[in-house]
């Protein structure tokens, strides 16, 4: 064959142009399907939808604030507050959104039928594809105008409640990490003093110096700082594979703030993602040092909650008061043993109702 043949052979091989009327077709169900997807935008659902769902949150917000308190968590006092203010404020917020949509509809719905008419206006001369291929653009300028009017009132109707959305959600978000930090306090091993919050809870693991460190979860509140294994350690091993494992969940550390004189947080990896806090206690104490590896939390922000834990400065954010009566008790707590007489050398907490003697081991309580 020679390459002339060759050249005509490839040029015949390719498929035909397509016809006006198959041009026409394709265009104008390009045009159907966007008209289609228009109509219920211009019915505007959806903002109808998402006005509900703010609607149902701004219900429930009492609801789940007053959980997270039974449960025990006596710190962000501005939840309250923030909850009350939004939903003394919704209603005339959803109230104009409404109004926006039930105004707009009108316009919308004459700009969808000129739409439709400009499009059906194209199916009618289907026969006669050349000349309807002249006028699509009037098709495609309606529905264009639609869409552009659609987005202009979703635009300024959602601009309308957005900020409430936003603050909604962030407020959602914090009390389910609350609610989840209550949850890992109601299953600890421990329990908490009378007067005693927590505020900040973080998996992590104690450094012992060993491959087999514990890993659990560091309890952070405005009197102790307390690690909690909670894992499944192996008890029996194959060739370095556990076979069978056991759940073990108990209290490691468990130190009063009073006795803490430093805690250093710092950044280790090849990438310094990893977190890590060094806490130093008073000589005589129960423990000297203690190093966690926290998992999920920046380390800086746990060396500031710790330092403000101490100096009691989560006094000020407190939604539930601390009862006189329990300052009282405090104040007039013995300081010795009351079978051996030796002197207490940890620090009394508030909320503290006993005191085990190092010495001889009994109980003194007031």
């Amino acid at each position: 064959m020679s390459e002339n043949e060759s050249s005509e052979s490839a040029v015949s091989s390719q498929p035909p142009p397509p016809s006006p009327a198959e041009v026409l077709a394709g265009k104008i169900g390009s045009l159907q399907s966007q008209l289609n997807s228009m109509r219920s935008s211009v019915l505007m659902a959806s903002l109808k939808d998402e006005i509900d769902d703010v609607n149902t949150t701004m219900n429930n917000l009492p609801t789940l604030i007053g959980k997270i308190r039974t449960a025990g968590h006596v710190f962000d006092a501005d939840l309250e507050k923030k909850s009350d203010e939004m939903r003394g404020g919704w209603p005339q917020v959803r109230d104009n959104a409404l109004s926006q949509i039930s105004s707009n509809q009108y316009s919308l719905q004459n700009a969808l039928q000129s739409a439709e008419s400009e499009l059906q206006n194209l199916i009618n001369y289907q026969s006669n594809p050349d000349y309807a291929l002249t006028i699509v653009s009037r098709s495609e300028g309606a529905i264009q105008s639609l869409q552009s009017q659609v987005s202009a009132v979703n635009s300024a109707v959602r601009g309308s409640y957005d900020s409430y959305i936003n603050e909604a959600k962030k407020i959602e978000q914090r009390v389910s990490k609350i609610q989840e930090m209550m949850d890992l306090v109601t299953a600890a091993t421990f329990q908490l003093m009378p007067a005693e919050g927590v505020v900040a809870v973080v998996p992590g693991k104690l450094d012992k110096e060993g491959k087999d460190d514990p890993k659990g979860y560091v309890f952070l509140t405005d009197q102790r700082i307390l690690f909690e294994q909670n894992e499944e350690v192996a008890t029996k091993k194959v060739l370095f594979i556990a076979t069978e494992k056991q759940k073990v969940q108990k209290l490691l550390v468990d130190m009063p703030l009073a006795q803490l004189e430093k805690v250093t947080a710092s950044k280790k990896g090849m990438m310094s993602n990893e977190d890590h806090l060094d806490l130093m206690f008073e000589s005589g104490a129960a423990v000297r040092m203690a190093h966690f590896h926290i998992n999920g939390q920046d380390c800086n922000a746990w060396q500031t909650m710790i330092n403000r834990a101490k100096t009691k400065d989560y006094d000020k954010e407190r939604a539930v008061k601390i009862d006189t009566g329990v300052a009282e008790k405090m104040s007039t707590a013995p300081t010795k043993c009351s079978s051996c007489g030796a002197n207490f050398t940890k620090p009394i907490m508030r909320g503290q109702t006993e005191m085990k003697c190092e010495y001889c081991g009994a109980m003194t309580r007031w």
